[in-house]
């Protein structure tokens, strides 16, 4: 092996390295899953659940899709090559970017509609709660869930929300 060949070799290591640790900052960048929770005193969650669809489904009435659909910027590396004695080597002429993205332009509005229809049922809104961990969903049993479907409990801190499928989305706190 060669010095241009060890040289390149190296090079192609650092580069595989830095596409690996900036995999892992974007990531570690993502934000954890949240979402806001609406409770109501006296209410059940199949009522809640009712209410959340039927706002859901005004929003989407009254706030439509409005997609843009746009590109990431391109860019390539440069090629840089070497002669050493005599032996020619490259590297470079990466392309990144120029992936498709597209975006609901009304989403927030939508999302601002839907979080007044429940204020106007008189839900108070919770922001920001935290998905239940993998251990906490464990813990929602039969049991658990059952006692839970019977009402809507109101935020406490601590508490997390999970879906429960063919029983809608409750709030979990660890007693």
């Amino acid at each position: 092996m060669k010095f241009g060949d060890i040289k390149l070799k190296l090079l192609q290591i650092n580069t595989f390295t830095i596409a690996i640790s900036l995999i892992g900052l974007v990531v570690a960048c993502v934000p954890a899953t949240t979402f806001d929770y609406a409770f109501r005193p006296n209410t059940s969650l199949a009522k809640k659940d009712r209410d959340v669809f039927e706002c859901k489904v005004a929003s989407t009435q009254q706030v439509p899709t409005n997609n843009k659909v746009s590109t990431t910027p391109v860019y390539t590396t440069p090629v840089t090559c070497n002669n050493i004695g005599g032996i020619v080597s490259c590297y470079g002429g990466d392309t990144f970017g120029g992936n498709v993205v597209i975006t609901d332009a009304n989403a927030g509005l939508r999302r601002q509609y839907l979080t007044r229809c429940m204020v106007s049922r008189g839900y108070s809104l919770t922001v920001g709660v935290p998905e239940c961990s993998d251990k906490q969903r464990k813990n929602l049993t039969a049991e658990t869930i059952a006692a839970l479907n019977s009402k809507i409990r109101p935020y406490k801190a601590g508490a997390c929300f999970g879906r429960v499928q063919n029983v809608g989305q409750l709030l979990y706190l660890e007693e």
